[in-house]
């Protein structure tokens, strides 16, 4: 068996009718079955996925033959994943304002009176410009109050008043600035039982260290201190007459002659918070110890009763409110109280008496959640320095009281490191800048610290290591995540930064639209079917007993009356894209937000047309109607992709239609053969004369001259793309062309290809080749030059041959005298140079 699905097409071009006419084709899917039904949810949501543009052609008419509904199921799961990427969440059939607003948070409401086609309830950006009064409310946030931060303020601004829209979040800032001189009310509360009597005496010996180091962090701290031990009742301990005076007895250690054991007690408020520290270390010295019988004590009942009483405690309102809890023991909690037969929830109230006692007789201990909400409350910094031994069950205890800005320091056996837990946890206090809001159901809270200028921390609700007087930012976004039950309208928490402050959020549900409040509204409104209901917001919201868009029905079987919606007398109603109503279709548009659907069955929309270029409705060139494109002048085909100008056909070369070497078709050229090619069939690298053909567009465009005018070369030159560059590199196998300019000896050097689109491409060097005149003066000197030059190397090479000469006869003499011999008698015509002669009268002087 198969479904069949017979669509509606009066424009698929397999299908296409010359007269306009609408042909019916069927799609055959197979599918088992046994029974033929008509399926009309099916028909629906094959009708959605179109609307959402998942299908291409509208369905009149759905059959199926199943053997199982499993099949259509799938089907149908199938096609509604398909539709959701492409459609409008927003509901499409919201009937008010207020239900538009409410479906998601970028929806918008179209008020206009005679607003027709389109759903009233879109996305803004769908709605625009068919609408002309659009309703959108858009969260935000007004800063009531903003203190100035100085010594005394560290949180700006206090009071936030949010307007909120569901699921759409409103934004604010928070500055927090801690004060170096921020007042400080110190209360110390120590468990006084019997095993920290150690503690208890080395509290009364550092105490004066403690005020002075407090003082020197901030010399406007107070001080208290309370103790606690347990309930005064059995099992908690020892309910012996004697036991019960002096607890203590039964200790090796207890010595009633040299210590005082007072009776068990809940908790005792030994001294208020004050400035007289004198006072308060008198009040200190004589604090004595006491007892009880189990384990855990009643320290978590001490801290709640701290915490809420601010007069028996003297908090200062405009202080830091910070409780040392110091105990080497567990503690009990909501639920213990049983097993003294106290059955009476703890109502987290001040209980202290006249006496500064509370023992919690008539109460269970609190619960943990009950003592965070009160630590919260009353803006109260607690630090627990307990011993090794129970240091674990105060981890456990330390994370169920997040948002308190709790710390926890491991304290030596006998409390001699109080001091520096106490410095230590003071400093992380004022360092550590943290924001937590009271819970609410209805809100989600969200933070952005930017603990300096070069570090914003997305997600963060902290920042670490701040300095005095040094200013960190929070950006918040509150986001109401729902709209509250009738009756509510409005709803206020609080962010709370312990140890700074906290800021006070008063946010107001937006949940229904301000044209259907007060008089805004028209209670039987004449535009609805003379006053049959009351019209709001572009829309009749009709009376009771009345029915249809207007009211213009008087009962529900007019209502439902279909005669006038069957297309020729078939079961189809409004072509399955409409709803009757009063015997008149009422069309449902599409949920993507592009297109219309109109006619009296709604078998007409302007989006189901052939789609050509860019995946454009008629290629942007057209009109979708009922019968198909309507297609504007100089366009053609069934998708008027087809452009009838022959203008893009024209050589720019030739000037002629496709160069004479094609024909043109849709605004493009067929060419003939393989030899031409590009746009204008003009493009033949193999054929001569190609780069002369294109020397005159290449001058006027790049040189701007030549023989084309500047309207001329715009004309003819349109077509041809030219890019310059400053070194002309060539491809393999292209073409240098090198041409003459005119009326110059210069010369031109590009090259010539074709893009892919058939557009000739030239890519021309930017400088032109030009010859250079001769250098006269360089000539005349060159001349001159070489002649002396040349006579000065005549002259050296002569010198040269006659050095060379002279040196050979020399060698030819010396090698001729070597080799003469001489005889050795005399020469007979030898004389020599000197002659003998006497004097006559020589020898007469004698």
């Amino acid at each position: 068996m198969a479904y069949h699905l017979k669509v509606n097409n009066s424009i698929a071009s397999e299908i296409h009718s010359e007269n306009g006419l609408t042909k019916d084709y069927t799609k055959r899917i197979p599918a088992p079955g046994l029974t033929t039904i008509q399926l009309t949810a099916l028909q629906i949501l094959f009708q959605d996925l179109i609307l959402g543009g998942v299908l291409a052609y509208p369905i009149t008419m759905i059959s199926i033959s199943s053997r199982s509904l499993s099949f259509l199921l799938v089907l149908s799961f199938i096609g509604l994943t398909l539709s959701q990427g492409n459609a409008d969440r927003c509901n499409s059939y919201a009937k008010s304002c207020a239900s538009c607003m409410n479906s998601d948070p970028a929806c918008a409401w179209c008020a206009d009176e005679n607003y027709r086609g389109l759903s009233r309830c879109r996305l803004l950006t769908n709605m625009q410009p068919a609408c002309s009064n659009i309703l959108q409310h858009i969260s935000g946030a007004v800063i009531t109050s903003r203190p100035t931060l100085n010594e005394n303020i560290q949180v700006t601004p206090s009071i936030v008043d949010l307007d909120l829209r569901a699921g759409q979040p409103a934004q604010f800032t928070i500055e927090v600035q801690p004060a170096a001189n921020y007042p400080v009310d110190l209360y110390y509360l120590m468990d006084v039982s019997f095993s920290m009597r150690d503690d208890l005496d080395i509290m009364k010996d550092v105490m004066n260290t403690i005020v002075n180091e407090m003082r020197s962090l901030s010399n406007r701290s107070n001080f208290g201190f309370g103790t606690f031990v347990d309930k005064p009742i059995a099992p908690f301990m020892d309910p012996s007459r004697y036991r019960q005076q002096i607890p203590c007895t039964g200790f090796p250690d207890f010595d009633p002659l040299k210590m005082v054991c007072d009776p068990t007690y809940g908790f005792r408020n030994a001294m208020p918070v004050t400035a007289d520290i004198d006072k308060f270390k008198n009040r200190l010295a004589i604090q004595n110890i006491s007892s009880n019988l189990d384990s855990p004590e009643a320290g978590l009942d001490a801290l709640l009763q701290v915490s809420v009483c601010t007069e028996k405690i003297k908090w200062r309102s405009n202080a830091r409110h910070i409780v040392i809890y110091s105990s080497d023991s567990n503690y009990h909690y909501s639920g213990d109280g049983k097993l003294a037969g106290i059955t009476r929830p703890n109502t987290g109230q001040c209980r202290v008496g006249s006496d500064d006692q509370y023992n919690g007789l008539d109460m269970d201990f609190p619960s943990l959640r009950q003592l965070r909400d009160k630590l919260e409350e009353f803006r109260i910094l607690p630090v627990f320095a307990v011993t090794k031994r129970t240091y674990d069950e105060y981890v456990k205890l330390q994370s169920s009281l997040v948002g308190t800005g709790s710390l926890l320091g491991e304290l030596s056996s006998n409390s001699s490191n109080i001091i520096e837990i106490i410095k230590n946890s003071y400093q992380t206090l004022v360092s550590t800048v943290q924001l937590f809001n009271t819970n609410s159901n209805n809100f989600d809270v969200n933070y952005d610290a930017i603990c300096d200028s070069n570090n914003v921390k997305k997600g963060s609700n902290n920042c670490t290591n701040v300095g005095l007087g040094k200013k960190v930012t929070f950006n918040v976004s509150v986001t109401a995540l729902r709209c509250p039950r009738p009756g509510i309208s409005s709803e206020q928490f609080y962010i709370r930064i312990p140890g700074f402050g906290e800021v006070t959020v008063r946010a107001k549900f937006v949940c229904e639209c301000s044209c259907a409040l007060g008089q805004a509204a028209e209670p039987n409104s004449p535009k609805c079917s003379m006053g049959n209901g009351t019209y709001a917001c572009g829309v009749c919201l009709c009376n009771p007993g009345r029915f249809g868009n207007l009211c213009q029905c008087d009962s529900e079987a007019t209502f439902t009356d279909t005669t006038g919606c069957r297309v020729n007398n078939t079961e189809v109603l409004c072509s399955n894209r409409g709803d009757c109503q009063c015997g008149s279709c009422y069309c449902r548009q599409p949920q993507s937000g592009t297109g219309r659907i109109f006619g009296r069955y709604c078998e007409c929309d302007d989006f189901s047309c052939p789609r050509g270029v860019n995946n454009l409705l008629c290629s942007g060139n057209g009109r979708c109607t009922c019968s198909g494109c309507q297609c504007n002048r100089g366009w053609s085909q069934l998708d008027c992709s087809c452009s009838t100008d022959t203008t893009s056909c024209i050589s720019s070369i030739s000037n002629t239609l496709c160069n004479g070497q094609g024909t043109c078709v849709c605004g493009r050229c067929n060419c003939n053969s393989t030899i031409f090619t590009g746009r204008a069939c003009d493009y033949c690298p193999t054929c001569p004369g190609i780069c002369v053909a294109n020397k005159d567009c290449v001058e006027c465009k790049v040189f701007g001259s030549g023989l084309y005018s500047p309207a001329e070369c715009a004309t003819r030159c349109g077509e041809v793309v030219i890019t310059t560059v400053n070194s002309l590199n060539l491809n393999p196998g292209q073409e240098r062309c090198v041409i003459p300019r005119s009326n110059s000896s210069c010369q031109m050097i590009y090259t010539h290809s074709l893009l892919q689109n058939g557009t000739l491409l030239l890519v021309v060097q930017d400088s032109e080749v030009c010859p250079q005149p001769p250098n006269t003066a360089a000539i005349v000197a060159g001349t001159v030059g070489g002649v002396i030059g040349v006579g000065i190397i005549i002259l050296l090479i002569w010198k040269l041959l006659l050095v060379l000469k002279e040196r050979k006869e020399f060698q030819e003499f010396e090698s001729q005298r070597k080799k003469e011999k001489w005889n050795a008698n005399e020469n007979p015509l030898y004389e020599p140079a000197t002659r003998k002669y006497e004097n006559p009268m020589y020898s007469r002087r004698v």
